[in-house]
Formats: structure tokens, C-alpha cells, sequence
């Protein structure tokens, strides 16, 4: 399986992109201020601020991972 690409919602959209940053070792886009990626050579991190959400229906959907 080849992973394209992830989207995190986030009510802390510029802690999040600055955790990913400094993660990653790669600089975030930023689109608008509700709206950044993070693109790497195998994969994009779209981060979005809860204000993003109404572009997408219905609303947030609840997932939790408990194992990986």
C-alpha cells in the first residue's frame, strides 16, 4: 500500500504544524491561516485548523487508534 496523503484536523493548527516541522525536518506551505501542508518525497501532511471542517459535510468523525 502507498500512502498519498493524510489530513489532521487540529484546534492548535500552528503548534501542530510547528511539531511536524521540527519532526520532519521539512518546511510547511501555508495556504491560508487554517490551512497548511507538509510535503515529503513519499507523502503530503495536510493540516487543518476545526474551522476547516465545515468544507467537508457532515462533521468530525470520532477515530481513535488504541494499538499500532
Amino acid at each position: 500500500m502507498n500512502l498519498a496523503s493524510v489530513r489532521i484536523i487540529t484546534g492548535d493548527i500552528k503548534r501542530l504544524v510547528q511539531f511536524f516541522e521540527k519532526t520532519t525536518g521539512f518546511s510547511a506551505t501555508w495556504y491560508t491561516d487554517d490551512f497548511a501542508e507538509i510535503v515529503a518525497d513519499s507523502c503530503t501532511l495536510a493540516i487543518g485548523s476545526t474551522r476547516t471542517l465545515g468544507f467537508f459535510g457532515e462533521g468530525p468523525r470520532n477515530l481513535r487508534v488504541t494499538e499500532v
